[in-house]
């Protein structure tokens, strides 16, 4: 089983107000798939779980959704286009989906007194 790990994690604010300092991460690969589908809507997650992990075909998504096939591409699109944004902090920095989503919120929302088991 691969691992991700990251070290003495910081994060301060273009203010300078430190936000996190020297948070320690070790997370499976498997884990961080799961994570960044965990930050969808119900709807996108099925869409994806069934297109990706039950092969179903747009088609068959559709029926199984009560959607239309266009209805079913379109959902489709915007889930990935979602785990595209929740996965690149993974990608470029090694950061876990879950943890990078939610610094990405808190830190978005302008709130530098979240500590580091708020994020």
């Amino acid at each position: 089983m691969s691992y991700l790990e990251v070290r003495g994690l910081d994060y301060v604010y273009p203010d300078g107000t430190k936000a996190l300092h020297g948070v320690n991460l070790t997370i499976e690969a498997g884990e961080i798939v799961r994570e960044a589908i965990g930050t969808l809507g119900d709807r996108q997650r099925m869409a994806v779980l069934l297109s990706k992990f039950e092969d179903m075909s747009y088609a068959d998504i559709a029926e199984a959704m009560e959607l239309s096939v266009q209805a079913t591409k379109s959902l489709l699109s915007r889930a990935r286009g979602k785990l595209k944004v929740v996965l690149e902090p993974y990608l470029n920095q090694g950061v876990s989906p879950q943890t990078g989503f939610a610094e990405t919120q808190e830190l978005s929302a302008g709130q530098p007194e979240s500590t580091e088991n708020d994020v």
